[in-house]
């Protein structure tokens, strides 16, 4: 059952467009460990692109049920889940500068802990580039988790982010 679905283009900037619990920018302190999901410097999730900058579309079911996740994860490159507590209640996502093109709260049970899954797809497109039009394609799954946050956990995984480590040691 999902009680908010959200369709999003959300500007991307050095790779990356942000889920947080604050408003403003976040850091990311660029440590790759899987390529898709990585934690900030404070709370919150970087979410790596192939993009360099441009806008990125974004789809986000949120729930109250704790037993829901991404289903087929067969037409995405790749996939991975993190926890994160909202202290506060709040979970949005915004581009890199804390660009929000839309104030929707994903943490639909107030403060607690948040399981997110996100799938990417396309990132591979236009590599670096800032492309006119979204090119790549996100699902983000939000809802209730029953534990503490602990590191991302990979559930699928292209070559794609391979090039964030081979970047890193030109």
């Amino acid at each position: 059952m999902t009680d908010l679905a959200k369709e999003l283009e959300i500007p991307a900037d050095y790779h990356q467009f942000h889920l947080t619990l604050s408003e403003g920018a976040d850091l990311w302190d660029g440590t790759v460990t899987n390529g898709l999901l990585e934690p900030l410097v404070g709370p919150g999730l970087a979410v790596l692109t192939g993009v360099r900058m441009g806008l990125v579309k974004c789809r986000v079911l949120a729930t109250s049920s704790t037993t829901s996740s991404l289903d087929d994860l067969g037409a995405w490159d790749d996939a991975a889940e993190a926890v994160l507590e909202a202290p506060r209640g709040m979970l949005q996502l915004r581009g890199w500068g804390g660009d929000m093109p839309d104030p929707a709260n994903f943490a639909l049970d107030g403060p607690g802990y948040y399981k997110v899954q996100c799938a990417a797809r396309g990132r591979n497109r236009q590599w670096d580039e800032a492309p006119d039009i979204a090119v790549e394609d996100y699902l983000f799954q939000i809802s209730p988790a029953v534990g503490p946050p602990g590191h991302v956990r990979t559930l699928k995984r292209s070559r794609f982010p391979e090039r964030w480590q081979l970047d890193d040691n030109a």
